[in-house]
């Protein structure tokens, strides 16, 4: 039912922009696109499987795991394969599954820190955007997830007293066991929590130079600053798991956002651009390490 749900969302925004696209200013941005502006922000998605490796090994190594430098990698790549269709990032839960051929039910938690740390760096960057911007709803909705994170995050130890049944939730079980380890790290490993939000904040800086450059090769007059307070609000609101891979979410949210500074047509293929090098790319990389992941078993 919720796939079908997704699917109707998707089809439904994408038959708008059909109707409102100008096909015709589509063709003419693509040609008189700035080529050395466009194999900048293409060669910037270099990057993303590079800190996502540094952000997921600081968090492993909070938990005192620390697999192969090979199995960390093939696990981010892996996650972009599976982010290519499920709604809201929840492809990166895939890194708990090919991290490792065995035990995986504890490298949960770390993923959850993992996520939790992500979002909430850019929760606090799309705070400063909205406020940067006088976006009063945007900056309602940022603040509401910030409130709903720290509820999450101060309620975690709590779960470690609850009672459940091992043989019928293992992973649940071993998850809630493992929450004690929480208060350790952030008595005496709270370097590698912060390294990670570090990578965090230096992707979502990056991620918005590129986004710059896309817009720049379509000969859009817009600054950095108002890139780097605009985009990771378009990106927090498209986690919402609604759309396979935020797909119409995305660039609904480019076009309200950049709209004062470019048409439709390139705010749309800007996103689109986005997209498609630091995700799909990425995610066909990775398609490669899951087949040879599957067979290696």
């Amino acid at each position: 039912m919720k796939k079908l749900f997704s699917m109707v969302i998707t089809l439904m925004i994408l038959t708008v922009f059909l109707n409102i696209i100008d096909f015709n200013s589509v063709i003419s941005n693509i040609k008189n696109a700035k080529t050395n502006y466009f194999v900048f922000a293409i060669l910037m998605s270099i990057f993303w499987p590079i800190l996502g490796f540094f952000r997921w090994k600081c968090i492993l190594y909070a938990f005192d795991y620390k697999p192969l430098d090979f199995y960390i990698i093939r696990s981010i790549l892996i996650s972009f394969s599976a982010n290519l269709m499920i709604p809201g990032k929840g492809g990166d839960f895939s890194k708990a599954y090919t991290i490792s051929t065995n035990q995986r039910s504890k490298f949960i938690l770390p993923l959850i820190i993992e996520r939790l740390g992500d979002v909430f760096v850019l929760v606090l960057i799309s705070i400063v955007g909205s406020i940067y911007l006088n976006e009063i709803n945007f900056l309602l909705s940022s603040s509401l997830i910030l409130l709903l994170m720290i509820i999450l995050i101060l309620s975690l130890p709590l779960l470690f007293k609850v009672k459940i049944f091992k043989t019928k939730f293992i992973i649940l079980n071993n998850l809630i066991k493992n929450l004690h380890k929480i208060t350790d790290i952030f008595k005496n490993k709270s370097n590698y929590l912060f390294f990670a939000m570090f990578f965090s904040f230096l992707n979502w800086l990056l991620a918005s130079v590129q986004i710059w450059f896309f817009f720049k090769a379509y000969n859009v007059n817009i600054d950095l600053v108002s890139i780097l307070m605009m985009f990771p609000i378009a990106i927090l609101l498209s986690l919402i798991p609604i759309t396979p891979g935020g797909i119409g979410v995305r660039e609904s949210l480019f076009f309200v956002l950049f709209s004062k500074f470019a048409s439709i047509e390139t705010c749309i293929i800007v996103s689109l651009n986005y997209y498609f090098f630091s995700v799909a790319l990425l995610g066909f990389i990775g398609l490669i390490f899951f087949y040879k992941f599957i067979n290696a078993r």
